[in-house]
């Protein structure tokens, strides 16, 4: 049970000047322009501290978060999950404050309703899951609430929060205590979101009997009996109602230290994963559901890659990761983490893109700020409050250093204190104001350098594991006190023995550009720089040139603006040439992803290879 590594806490990490901390900062903005009283609106209601009987009751918040909506008060538990995240990273306390004063409201609720319920529906929702009768997804929508609650505690220390929630949890134990498994089954034929993670996280923090008693009886048995016989439930079944529950698996397995547990998630992975193929993006599913196996073109289209199942396998990467040490699900995070978390975040406002179109001419669909409150409106604010999480991981001998993302880390675990600062010449908008070392080349896009400083106190031994990232093309190359090193490599790691107490060193990545067949099919490819996907800025769906030369179907267009370099490219051999941008970057432009791929003639082709 004892993890290979810990993955820091937001609270180790302090983001620097970076793309990434641009995204956390618009979404630090959108997060405070939600009002208190809007947030609050339907709990209020339902506590009977709200009405309004004029013709034209003035209500912010519609869409999903409306009165009429039976999925009502989702969006608020999201948030208060996301401010606990981006103050325990930014320590912004204008934004504790906003969420300390919703928590004294949801207190306030609570006793209203008897001492007991904080729903922001009413609890005969609940009862109608014990018949059968469908009626919205309570259970999916009371776990965000107990989510944000839990997160207010595990984050900003609140012990109101967690006060609130365990008296929630009071009536859970009372409505489910006594219900025999075939009662439980019907009630969890409702998408239960990631309530069984809840109940573990909670168990974990306050050991109370009551939660036990809860993770036995919200775990679905069939989901962990499916992945103990390595069966394919997965093929076209909606995604996000196992994923949230194979997550409560994993902490019943750090709970129990029950082997079981541990090897149902890694057969989950392997199903989901490995042996189905993924989308160039990283991205699996059509329509909220999982692809079948290696079927993607037949899924081409407007609904692609919804963005709840990107957060969701990405934080159970990270899972994986902690007790494997593999690096491969480092890769996924990192491919995932810029071509579906910051591709469905609009980097000027914030705003959600329920999914990332991947057929030709597709447009991103963007919520409304406050008409829309899909579900993927709550999953985009929270990975925008949680880009700190993931960066490093460590144990007692140990700083592994995972993304590639200008930051801070410090900790003084295991008795030593251990301090990286990391920059990049990709992360920042000025190269020219980065560490220099005379003798490195960094002019260059293909080079990316990873510039490190470490300081360490008690810590003669250490060790610094660098993952080399899936997309590098050379040799990745170290330079440490400016001069150039030799290293070891281990499981996709660079292992650097820190033997001073402080120095400075230098990583060198290649990256390029990428042409990928899609899975499944050899006529159709897409584009990559490095680790992010390239979009055609065209309806169009054909490409002309060879697709085992990049170079012969796009060049480097707009190359470099001031300090920066782009990933821009154009193509050379259309009637009307195409211009590609990052898909990230892309905002309300058609584009298209994947490509028909034809040959010119041979005439041209000459023309070329002259």
């Amino acid at each position: 049970m004892k993890k290979k590594f810990e993955t820091a806490s937001c609270a180790q990490v302090e983001l620097l000047d970076s793309n990434i901390k641009n995204r956390f900062t618009t979404n630090e903005k959108l997060l405070l322009r939600y009002q208190s009283r809007e947030l609050l609106r339907n709990y209020y209601f339902e506590a009977g501290l709200w009405k309004d009987n004029s013709e034209t009751p003035h209500i912010e918040h519609w869409g999903w978060e409306g009165p009429t909506s039976e999925i009502r008060g989702h969006f608020t538990g999201h948030w208060l999950s996301a401010t606990a995240m981006s103050y325990a990273t930014n320590r912004n306390e204008e934004i504790r404050g906003r969420a300390e004063f919703v928590i004294k409201e949801l207190e306030r609720c609570q006793k209203a309703n008897g001492g007991e319920w904080i729903g922001a529906i009413s609890e005969k929702q609940l009862k109608w899951t014990e018949k059968g009768r469908n009626f919205g997804v309570p259970l999916y929508n009371l776990h965000k609430i107990i989510m944000g609650l839990t997160d207010m505690y595990l984050y900003t220390d609140s012990a109101r929060a967690l006060e609130i929630v365990g008296h929630f949890a009071d009536w859970f134990y009372r409505w489910v205590k006594d219900k025999t498994n075939e009662e439980m089954s019907i009630i969890m034929e409702t998408e239960t979101g990631g309530i069984l993670e809840e109940w573990c996280k909670l168990m974990q923090i306050t050991g109370e009997k009551k939660y036990e008693i809860l993770m036995d009886k919200f775990l679905r048995r069939p989901l962990l009996d499916a992945m103990e016989q390595k069966k394919d439930i997965l093929t076209n079944m909606h995604a996000n109602t196992t994923i949230p529950e194979i997550l409560g698996i994993a902490r019943l397995y750090e709970i129990t230290g029950e082997e079981k547990y541990l090897e149902a998630v890694k057969n989950y992975w392997k199903c989901a994963v490995d042996e189905r193929g993924a989308f160039v993006t990283g991205g699996q599913t059509s329509g909220e559901v999982w692809v079948p196996q290696y079927r993607l073109r037949e899924r081409l289209g407007k609904l692609n890659q919804e963005h709840c199942t990107v957060y969701n396998m990405m934080r159970l990467a990270e899972f994986l990761f902690q007790y494997t040490g593999d690096s491969a699900y480092e890769d996924y995070r990192e491919l995932n983490l810029y071509n579906g978390i910051l591709a469905q975040q609009n980097p000027e406002t914030g705003a959600a893109a329920y999914y990332l179109p991947l057929q030709a001419g597709g447009r991103k669909i963007w919520s409304t700020e406050k008409r829309s409150f899909w579900c993927c409106c709550g999953s985009v604010i929270q990975a925008g409050a949680s880009h700190a999480t993931g960066i490093y991981a460590e144990d007692e001998e140990t700083i592994v250093i995972n993304q590639f993302i200008p930051s801070i880390f410090t900790s003084t675990k295991w008795g030593r204190k251990v301090e990286v600062i990391q920059n990049s010449n990709q992360g920042r908008a000025n190269v020219q104001g980065l560490i220099s070392n005379d003798n490195i080349d960094r002019n260059s896009p293909e080079r990316v350098c990873i510039y490190l400083s470490v300081k360490t106190e008690n810590a003669e031994n250490i060790v610094l594991m660098i993952r080399i990232p899936f997309w590098n093309q050379k040799r990745a190359e170290l330079w440490v006190q400016g001069k150039r090193c030799n290293y070891s490599e281990k499981k996709g790691y660079m292992i650097i023995p820190c033997n001073r107490q402080n120095f400075e060193m230098t990583v060198i990545f290649y990256q390029g550009l990428t042409i990928h067949e899609m899975e499944g099919t050899q006529d159709m490819i897409a584009f990559r720089y490095g680790p992010t996907v390239l979009a055609g800025i065209t309806e169009k769906d054909v490409i002309h040139g060879d697709r085992s030369i990049p170079e012969s179907i796009l060049v480097p267009h707009n190359e470099r603006i001031w300090g920066s370099w782009t990933k821009e490219y154009r193509s050379q051999w259309e009637e009307e040439n195409i211009n590609f941008k990052p898909l990230n970057e892309i905002t309300d432009e058609n584009y298209t992803v994947y490509f028909l791929n034809r040959r010119k003639d041979n005439e041209e082709k000459q023309c070329y290879d002259s």
